[in-house]
């Protein structure tokens, strides 16, 4: 059992032999897979049951439906697997193989990558987790203002400046991002949040290896999503800074911000400006979509790059490192292009590193029963 238990605690990052786990039937595997990826199915199941209900208690708008969200993951989804895992076998080709073509390689390793049915047994079971979660977030978001109208800006924006001697952050940030090029780098780091979080989920979901590394990854990360973005942003309902009259406040602090944002938007495309534009339209048609639900407290984006940050150490202290810096841009421009109180960052980070804590020791309970132990030991080809 020791020996067992050291197996699936290896570092995810070390790739066993192919030549056993390869002759073990594609289905047999799978079905393995989806077995010992049961307490996240459980874990999505209580997401959609929470939401389900809340929905049907409190008599909410029709969002989305599951066939609907599955279908926008198809869509959305499989393209960004396929880029994550080009990236990634990009980058291990031109560090390790060093072929005379990367490029020319990169189709010869792709279709090896994706035919691997290890990758495969693992990564199926927990992207439809994902699709399960995403298919409840998508539907909570847009109706967070008919289960708690936002309250809460007035309170966030005066906590803003009292953390902060008086200033608003983001007249903090100005001397040095109140320019036009230094605008313009933070929204395109901004705007790279999403591909940076589909490629670590993408890295942990289709990995050979079932590690608690990657059970710890996936318990902190819907945890965040469902607790944070989901109960949390409903008891601190709030539209953030950008959003500050269209929650209802009369003045509005943060006019000459966005004033100068949709100034350089003028000489410069800016995606910040085009998604609050489709929000604010959303909100105001009363519809859901593929954009849709304004929430600000606490901020999603901040607390996830901290988990990717953690994540990123569990890989590599370099890639973890990168993790810290793209973090620190998520948050400087979360303030900086109006999309949340400084506080919003504050919090998401403290709740994600609580979070990735938590995560640890039941992340080692999961790994330890016998399906995972079982599965891991089928994809090392020793069961």
């Amino acid at each position: 059992m020791a020996g067992r238990r050291e197996a699936i605690m290896t570092d995810i990052a070390i790739e066993p032999k192919r030549v056993e786990a390869a002759s073990r039937p594609r289905l047999a595997l799978l079905a393995l897979g989806f077995r010992a990826h049961l307490p996240l199915f459980a874990l999505a199941l209580i997401i959609v049951s929470a939401e389900t209900w809340a929905e049907l208690y409190f008599r909410l708008p029709v969002q989305a439906g599951f066939a609907q969200t599955i279908v926008l993951c198809m869509i959305g989804g499989l393209p960004a697997i396929v880029v994550s895992v080009a990236i990634e076998r990009l980058v291990h080709l031109v560090r390790h193989v060093k072929p005379k073509s990367p490029i020319a390689a990169l189709s010869k390793e792709m279709w090896a990558y994706l035919g691997d049915r290890r990758r495969l047994a693992n990564g199926i079971p927990a992207y439809l987790a994902l699709v399960a979660l995403i298919y409840a977030y998508g539907r909570l978001k847009p109706v967070i203002p008919s289960l708690h109208p936002f309250s809460w800006d007035a309170t966030l924006h005066h906590l803003d400046k009292a953390l902060h001697f008086g200033v608003e952050p983001w007249r903090l940030l100005q001397p040095v991002f109140g320019n036009l090029p230094m605008t313009i780098l933070i929204d395109t780091v901004y705007c790279l949040w999403f591909a940076a979080m589909y490629f670590v989920f993408t890295h942990y979901a289709f990995a050979v290896r079932h590690t608690v590394a990657r059970w710890r990854f996936f318990i902190a990360f819907f945890l965040v999503w469902s607790i944070g973005g989901m109960l949390l942003a409903v008891c601190f309902s709030s539209a953030g800074p950008v959003f500050y009259t269209l929650a209802g406040n009369a003045a509005d602090p943060y006019a000459p911000l966005m004033a100068q944002i949709r100034g350089y938007g003028e000489s410069w495309p800016l995606f910040a400006l085009e998604a609050q534009k489709l929000l604010a339209d959303s909100y105001r048609g009363g519809e859901g979509g593929l954009i849709a639900g304004i929430s600000a407290m606490p901020s999603l984006h901040n607390a996830t790059a901290t988990l990717l940050a953690f994540a990123g150490f569990q890989i590599s202290r370099k890639l973890g490192w990168a993790g810290i810096a793209f973090a620190a841009g998520i948050f400087l421009g979360s303030i900086h292009l109006g999309w949340h109180y400084a506080v919003d960052g504050y919090f998401g980070i403290a709740f994600a590193m609580l979070i990735w804590w938590v995560s640890g020791p039941i992340a080692r309970a999961i790994g330890g029963d016998e399906p995972s132990l079982r599965f891991a030991e089928a994809l090392d080809g020793r069961f």
